[in-house]
């Protein structure tokens, strides 16, 4: 009883707009043993992160290169020096890469990200990082529920972590990022102007058409729907939200989260992942896999390595199959020459994921997997 009055008090204090229910709410159970402060995006959070923790003034912030502007941005906006690490082929923090950048620069933040689910080496990022008094932040944008091998849920290791629920939950908005430190820290100041709520419109009438295969029937509309909501989104951030405004999640948001079955969402994914991996095994397609899948990972979808992802996707459009790339929504931009970059620029040029969600049924990935297979007998071979 004691913890659920402490994380009470935590809501209340930090967002008294969030009405909490501790019983169906699988988050505040999952990570509510500490301060969660939510926004309506995760880069309007990393904008509270900066401004709370002073990242300013503790230097510049190292991350990696293959990185989503939503990341990228917050940290430029708010004039942070920005310096890129490098990776493994598995986009795991080059470790020796990590001590040689904080001996050359002034580095006050860190950025680990957990792409697709899959843990990186928080253990060894924060040995380095607590020995130069680094302040860490642990991305899980794309990780949550996600757990290690040894069964630890992902999120609970940097001075924060940061979680975007819209990758994973039919909903318009919403993040949250968890204290992971036991430091005090100010009220979270929120507007929520005419242009956010508008951006969140569109976005909610997107997430109708998708969930009424609206999107396949009318492709036009689908269209349409989604380039106003990505303008009215990237207009609101881009001239209002930088580098002082974050707005908070919205109602309809914050009572979907409460009500969403996290346990059934969780089953479903895992074992639509175990068979897809299956799948793909089977199909001798093992090779093109970005990295093995493990039950305990939970992310949005299973990557994969190819010569053309580009042509692979719109070859694969015209059986009415969508992939996701992230070909404009992460870019590199450091002023560091790329050959330091070598494996995240070739990850970036052949990924792309198969889509793994609730609303994907076990036929379709039997049907992706065999489309992707039939591709790549075609076309890999006669690379």
């Amino acid at each position: 009883m004691e913890e659920i009055k402490k994380i009470i008090t935590y809501k209340r204090y930090f967002n008294p707009h969030f009405k909490l229910d501790i019983e169906s709410n699988t988050i505040e159970e999952k990570y509510g043993d500490k301060p969660l402060i939510w926004a309506s995006t995760g880069r309007g959070n990393l904008i509270n992160i900066i401004k709370l923790f002073n990242l300013k003034k503790k230097g510049a912030v190292l991350m990696p290169a293959f990185v989503a502007h939503g990341v990228y941005l917050p940290f430029k906006k708010s004039d942070i020096q920005i310096i890129h690490y490098k990776t493994n082929q598995n986009l795991a923090p080059d470790i020796e890469d990590i001590k040689n950048k904080i001996r050359n620069y002034n580095i006050g933040s860190l950025i680990v990200i957990h792409y697709f689910g899959i843990p990186q080496l928080m253990d060894d990022v924060l040995k380095i990082a607590k020995l130069n008094g680094i302040f860490v932040i642990e991305d899980c944008a794309q990780a949550l529920l996600s757990k290690d091998k040894q069964d630890n849920l992902l999120g609970f290791k940097g001075d924060v972590s940061l979680f975007s629920l819209n990758k994973f939950l039919p909903v318009a908005d919403g993040s949250f990022f968890r204290i992971n430190t036991e430091e005090s820290i100010p009220k979270i100041k929120y507007r929520n102007g005419f242009i956010s709520l508008l951006s969140i419109w569109f976005a909610n009438l997107y997430l109708y058409f998708k969930k009424h295969h609206i999107l396949t029937k009318y492709k036009t509309l689908g269209k349409l729907s989604s380039f106003i909501s990505t303008f009215f989104y990237l207009f609101y951030y881009k001239l209002i939200c930088y580098p002082n405004i974050t707005s908070d999640i919205s109602n309809k948001s914050k009572l979907s989260i409460q009500k969403y079955n996290f346990e059934k969402m969780l089953s479903t994914r895992k074992k639509l992942f175990e068979y897809a991996y299956y799948l793909i095994k089977r199909n001798n397609l093992e090779k093109f896999l970005f990295s093995k899948w493990d039950k305990n990972y939970n992310g949005n979808g299973l990557p994969i390595l190819i010569n053309n992802p580009n042509k692979l996707k719109e070859w694969i459009r015209n059986y009415g199959v969508e992939l996701l790339r992230y070909e404009k929504h992460w870019f590199f931009n450091s002023g560091q020459p790329i050959l330091e970059f070598n494996n995240q620029v070739e990850f970036y040029k052949k990924h792309i994921l198969i889509p793994i969600n609730e609303n994907v049924s076990i036929k379709e990935i039997e049907k992706v997997i065999l489309l992707i297979k039939n591709y790549i007998e075609t076309n890999e071979s006669n690379s």
